[in-house]
């Protein structure tokens, strides 16, 4: 943030209480935090679950944003809109947030309503609101669920959590 109006517009788009994804630029004298986002996929989260875990079970990695294919619910069934991916967001505090990965077709229909000159965060915006109006299906939350599970499961027995264990386990 670099003036009182970036202050003030950044209060437009959160607010107290949100929870998003940054990175933490500075910790200043006083406490306060400068939070910058490099790219758009940072955020406000919205349609997911968060876990609290210790931090020293979150490992460094060069990517934190994963995606888990393939994850199959007891029906073992595929969603109505084909969706099926859980989006899983491993952060260094120990926070993980999961939600279900915006299906590519959401994408090209907000593409093709719109102006192909229009700016990409545009795009994003839109793509975010559809994702946190649209209703999460049974199955989705089925998967949702069962990531949540496995990784509590690797808290509980101090395990690395890493994709490759939260699959495993799950």
């Amino acid at each position: 943030i670099r003036t009182s109006e970036d202050v003030l517009a950044m209060r437009t788009l959160f607010k107290e209480g949100d929870l998003l994804t940054c990175e933490i630029q500075q910790v200043q004298n006083d406490g306060t935090l400068i939070l910058h986002t490099r790219s758009l996929r940072y955020g406000k989260l919205e349609n997911g679950v968060l876990l609290t875990v210790p931090p020293s079970l979150v490992g460094r990695r060069k990517n934190h944003f994963v995606t888990l294919k393939g994850l199959k619910t007891s029906a073992d069934a595929v969603d109505e809109d084909g969706e099926g991916d859980v989006d899983v967001y491993l952060g260094l505090n120990g926070g993980i947030w999961i939600q279900r990965t915006v299906p590519s077709e959401w994408e090209e229909a907000i593409r093709s309503d719109q102006d192909e000159r229009a700016p990409l965060a545009e795009t994003l915006q839109k793509l975010r609101h559809r994702h946190a109006t649209t209703r999460v299906s049974r199955s989705m939350r089925e998967r949702i669920a069962r990531v949540r599970n496995a990784v509590e499961c690797l808290r509980l027995v101090h395990c690395q959590i890493s994709p490759d264990s939260i699959e495993a386990v799950a």
